[in-house]
């Protein structure tokens, strides 16, 4: 048996993920964010015994080390490991407005050392895989060249001057 955990599994992308690796036959470990229930209620109803749904905010040490135990009852390897959890926060201010640097710490909490502290609490079950994969998902707002959003051009556009 082969396994997988996704981060951000309760919707959009993860969950996406998490039923493609289902239907290849992977056990599954889905980090859910949000309330129980929805699609990976459904996913756990057809996929039976290879989906794991554990409860994880990856901004909180105690919920990922919780995540990392329920792995651990069950497997001592992970194939695959795809951080995919993430939250947006204001897209549409720029340099010049006024900045919530509260909610810009708790972004880059979730999007950046989220999955470093994913990586690292389960380095040594990936490290046990012969796969050892760790995917980090993001999107094209961490590209300046490729971000279409108002905010990153204008970044852009003042590093080019």
């Amino acid at each position: 048996m082969r396994y997988a955990f996704v981060t951000g599994a309760d919707r959009g992308v993860g969950l996406g993920l998490a039923k493609g690796l289902l239907e290849r036959g992977l056990y599954v470990f889905a980090g859910q964010f949000a309330e129980a229930g929805g699609e990976l209620a459904r996913l756990e109803e057809a996929f039976g015994g290879r989906l794991k749904v554990i409860p994880l905010d990856i901004d909180n040490a105690e919920s990922v080390s919780k995540a990392i135990a329920a792995v651990s009852g069950i497997t001592d390897r992970v194939d695959i490991l795809i951080n995919n959890g993430a939250i947006l926060g204001d897209i549409e201010a720029t340099i010049e407005d006024g900045l919530d640097f509260e909610e810009m710490d708790k972004v880059f909490r979730v999007n950046a050392l989220g999955s470093l502290r994913m990586s690292n609490g389960l380095i040594g079950p990936i490290l046990n895989s012969d796969s050892k994969l760790i995917v980090n998902i993001s999107s094209e707002a961490g590209s300046i060249g490729s971000c279409w959003r108002t905010a990153c051009m204008l970044i852009a556009c003042q590093r080019r001057r």
